[in-house]
């Protein structure tokens, strides 16, 4: 038993040569720096659709069947005429170069769009633009607005926003997306088009591995200054400072060897590994460098003085990355993969900052010298802090647990009032083109956020049954009454247009049939004349067709009542043993995906609770010491709430994720305190002077630790990314007031509560 104690342990790395320890550290960084290459980025809308949904297992039955309703790439253009000659020659220059490319399968502009027209001798495709001829713009003018299909689709209402909208394959990686970009700059550029806007997966997807990528090199760049800059500050000596930057520096490498070695691919989560991996390494050296200062100072020898320190702080500062680990592992319990894989790696990477600290950058501490005298007096000036905190502590306990309490109240009220209410642009980066193109569709094409609606084919019925399609009609109709609904459409289109057509191109008649002989017709005609466009909204066995359709980002809460709306609507107005209807697509399960953060934020705290108390149970034996360990960490978290709540900040996939973490961080204060407070009384010290012991013994680490992971945290602000720079925000906040919570509250608990 004793061969593996804590003190076996710190025995041997007080024992371990320095040389030994630069030699294995410098193999393994060699190793690591070769596994770089085999790190990749990628950024998958479906990665982020809760696995094991019966939803999003019928969602990829329907697309498979019919198509997926994210497969497109739209170019949107600006012009002061969509009818202007010159203006349509470079719309048919650009639309015929894209229907060339490899990765388009069809084309829809302007100028390629043709329309049925019919008479006794038959049904004739028509242009829908004459651009060589004068004389009838203005019959195309009257043309485009009264056709459904057209406006408010390829051209906007006041002809002035044009779209070239292409289909892409339903399976695109990173190297395809790229490909069709650079098959749309190059058409822009011959036709003319220097300014466009793009709306498509393959320009988001492209934009966002690309933005991953600048985001992580930047906050591991910054995150690195930033802490030496702090660091510097706090401890004003270059050989402290440059050890710590090499330690962290070396712990961000192994970590990003190990992704590496195991082939791992980044996605938007990644830019905060940096962070978390810099910080939490930078607060291990801090705790280390502080007390291995303080044991040189007493006079003892480096070798003795390290020693002494590990035996003080190591298995506290171990006991906090294991409590920071548990934090991110929290997040094991969200149904959403890259979730998952994010808590998994980063508590990995909070275990090996310790073991980095412990076994590489601690024997090095030997090499530091005596901290000169205007560190002393430095630190010295952060001891008078921590001194005035404990004297105004102690005498003012009901202002303490006055203010705790209405810290309390307005926390639980304000976390009452969180919110899911999500946007897609909340996901994308501000002040990027990629954010600009997605606000220019919303407000020139009402939206552009997806809605899919299944309809299935009752038992003996067929999708093409009038009986059907006429349910099927209803139900559109019904959608587009909303305001917030746009660019519908179904299976009936198709009768609708060739109805159109036999009427002699009359807009009246863009209905259904209202009569046998006329459906009759119809029917005849769809397969000669309906196309491959046909296949897409109405399945091969004729089973389940297609509403799809957008609508503008309103925000979760709103479309989702909008659903509730339509769900009722069917269920009181359409006979379901002719035809069922089923909300889905990419836009039902983002909004599922909101509704499993709600259930994760809460399984994560609980979790969190019942794994940290059920450690520091073990560890205290105390039921007392459980409870006073536990209630200082939990009015952070009502902040945190609080402030979601009171500023409506919604709570996304990246915010969601800070209750778990923010308890596993928040703690390691508390386990540090609590860890010198209980060495003060095995010593036999009286409950009080431990406590004024524990606030000039460690006070000084904790305040200096919380500077370091408040601003290295605060980096995260700089992002363009709004959930990032909510990460960022929330978790200094936390940060500061875990810190505010255990030099107040907590003295005051061990003297009203503690018993030995």
């Amino acid at each position: 038993m004793s061969a593996y104690s804590p003190r076996s342990v710190w025995a041997f790395i007080v024992r371990t040569r320095l040389r030994r320890s630069i030699s294995v550290g410098g193999l393994l960084l060699i190793l690591s720096l070769w596994s770089l290459k085999n790190i990749g980025f990628s950024y998958h809308f479906d990665d982020f659709f809760p696995k094991d949904d019966e939803d999003l297992e019928f969602y990829y039955q329907y697309r498979d069947q019919l198509a997926a309703d994210d497969n497109f790439l739209l170019i949107g253009l600006s012009t002061p005429s969509a009818l202007d000659p010159e203006f349509l020659h470079a719309l048919d220059t650009a639309s015929t170069l894209l229907a060339k490319s490899a990765q388009t399968q069809r084309v829809a502009s302007l100028t390629t769009y043709r329309y049925l027209w019919g008479n006794s001798m038959g049904m004739f495709p028509v242009p829908l633009v004459h651009p060589d001829d004068p004389e009838r713009r203005m019959d195309d003018s009257v043309r485009i607005v009264s056709d459904p299909l057209v406006c408010g689709k390829l051209v906007s209402a006041d002809m002035q926003t044009v779209v070239i909208a292409t289909t892409t394959p339903d399976s695109m990686d990173l190297a395809d997306n790229q490909a069709l970009l650079a098959d749309v700059e190059e058409a822009m550029t011959v036709a003319g088009f220097d300014d466009y806007h793009l709306l498509g997966k393959a320009n988001f997807e492209s934009e966002l591995i690309r933005f991953q990528q600048e985001e992580f090199i930047r906050f591991s760049i910054l995150s690195v200054l930033c802490v030496a800059l702090i660091s510097f500050l706090l401890f004003r000596d270059l050989r402290v400072v440059g050890l710590s930057m090499l330690t962290v520096t070396v712990t961000l490498v192994f970590f990003l060897g190990l992704l590496g070695l195991t082939h791992r691919t980044l996605n938007v989560m990644s830019s905060l590994y940096p962070i978390i991996i810099i910080i939490v390494g930078i607060s291990d050296m801090v705790h280390f460098v502080t007390r291995y200062q303080t044991e040189r100072e007493a006079g003892f020898h480096p070798r003795r003085a390290l020693g002494r320190m590990l035996q003080d702080v190591g298995f506290a500062t171990f006991l906090t990355s294991v409590t920071t680990a548990i934090g991110f592992l929290t997040l094991l319990s969200s149904p959403i993969p890259p979730i998952r894989e994010f808590g998994i790696l980063a508590a990995a990477g909070v275990l090996l900052a310790y073991l980095v600290t412990l076994l590489f950058a601690a024997p090095m501490m030997m090499l530091l010298p005596l901290p000169q005298k205007a560190e002393q007096g430095r630190s010295y000036f952060i001891a008078r802090i921590t001194n005035r905190i404990y004297r105004s502590g102690k005498k003012r306990p009901v202002l303490t647990a006055g203010v705790s309490l209405l810290v309390v109240l307005l926390g639980i009220l304000g976390a009452s009032r969180m919110t899911t209410d999500i946007t897609l642009a909340d996901g994308l980066p501000k002040h990027t083109a990629v954010y600009d193109d997605f606000l220019f569709f919303e407000e020139q094409f009402n939206g552009f956020r997806p809605f899919e609606l299944a309809a299935i084919a009752g038992k003996g019925f067929e999708i093409t049954d009038t009986v059907v399609l006429q349910q099927i009609d209803l139900v559109e109709n019904y959608i587009a009454s909303f305001p917030e609904a746009g660019n519908l459409f179904s299976v009936t289109a198709f009768y609708k247009v060739l109805n159109r057509a036999l009427d002699g191109d009359n807009p009246a008649a863009y209905r259904l049939p209202d009569n046998a002989p006329r459906w009759n017709r119809v029917q005849s005609l769809l397969g000669r004349y309906a196309g491959p466009d046909m296949q897409l909204y109405s399945s091969a066995d004729g089973s389940m067709g297609r509403l799809s359709g957008s609508f503008r980002d309103a925000g979760t809460d709103q479309i989702g009542g909008i659903q509730d709306s339509i769900k009722q609507f069917i269920a009181r107005s359409t006979d379901s043993n002719q035809v069922t209807f089923r909300l889905t697509g990419t836009g039902l399960m983002f909004d599922k995906n909101n509704e499993y953060i709600r259930r994760s934020i809460l399984s994560g705290i609980v979790i969190a609770l019942s794994v940290i108390s059920l450690l520091m149970a073990l560890l205290y034996r105390n039921f007392r010491m459980l409870v006073i360990a536990v209630v200082p960490n939990t009015i952070p978290l009502l902040i945190c709430g609080g402030i979601l709540g009171f500023f409506r900040i919604p709570l996304d996939a990246p915010t969601a994720i800070i209750f778990g973490i923010s308890y596993g961080i928040v703690v390691d204060d508390t386990i540090h305190f609590l860890s010198r407070f209980r060495l003060e009384i095995a010593r036999g010290v009286p409950l009080e002077e431990a406590i004024r012991r524990t606030f000039s013994e460690t006070g000084r680490a904790l305040i200096m630790t919380t500077l370091i992971l408040f601003f290295g945290f605060s980096v995260l602000m700089l992002s363009n990314l709004q959930a990032t720079f909510n990460v960022g925000m929330l978790i200094g906040i936390t940060l500061l007031s875990a810190l505010i919570s255990d030099l107040y509250l907590l003295p005051l608990l061990l003297r009203k509560w503690y018993r030995p």
